[in-house]
């Protein structure tokens, strides 16, 4: 047997599982599950709301995912009633949706900054020109503003 064709056991690091189910097709536990939360939602807003159609009609899979895991229908059909009238992003909803029903991690230094670079990024492609002590002037302003804000308890 050559190298190549040596096989590990292990799993690779980082990589999700494949279910052993048949009906699962190939796909990772988390995707099944998706689905099924997907799905639970679904059939709870068809029965109970179905004006919501025209909003979550295949547009809204990772929403429907989330409004899926909520046990009360009623609840869930109030869930999807403000995402609707709300007009945010799939991103926003579901930043909103595990923030109020704690789930979502607390925040940290390192997520900061991660968001603080992604906005800088996408400001230096507009503004190529910008300098880099203009970048550190704007630190130095948002700073002072914060400072403010956090004395004014904002």
């Amino acid at each position: 047997m050559s190298i190549s064709e040596t096989v590990s056991d292990k799993p690779k690091r980082g990589r999700p599982r494949i279910t052993t189910n048949i009906n699962a097709h190939g796909r990772t536990r988390r995707t099944v599950l998706n689905r099924h939360y997907a799905m639970r939602a679904l059939g709870v807003l068809v029965a109970a709301a179905p004006d919501l159609h025209s909003w979550y009609n295949g547009q809204r899979a990772t929403i429907l995912s989330e409004l899926g895991q909520v046990e009360n229908p009623s609840t869930l059909v109030a869930w999807a009633r403000y995402f609707q009238a709300s007009g945010m992003t799939t991103r926003q909803a579901i930043a909103t949706f595990r923030r109020v029903q704690g789930v979502q991690r607390p925040g940290s230094a390192e997520g900061l900054a991660k968001v603080i670079f992604g906005t800088l990024r996408d400001y230096l492609r507009c503004h190529p020109d910008l300098a880099g002590t203009d970048v550190a002037d704007a630190f130095r302003v948002a700073q002072a503003r914060w400072g403010k804000a956090k004395e004014a308890g904002v």
